[in-house]
């Protein structure tokens, strides 16, 4: 738990909110444990609300540090 709790409170973690356009395939797929790449960096996905009929995806994204 040490690496989780001070990653946490570290002042380098950044949350940020992104909106993308998924196709199903990739969707189905996702899990939250995934990590992606925006912007050139890592990021978490700590939660996802998906409209799966528009295919709309509301990313909370935690920076990798």
């Amino acid at each position: 738990w040490y690496d989780y709790t001070t990653d946490l409170y570290s002042e380098q973690r950044r949350l940020v909110n992104i909106s993308a356009q998924l196709p199903t395939g990739k969707i189905i797929k996702m899990s939250l444990n995934n990590k992606i790449i925006w912007r050139n960096q890592k990021w978490i996905i700590n939660s996802a609300s998906i409209n799966m009929t528009t295919g709309q995806v509301r990313f909370e994204l935690l920076n990798d540090v």
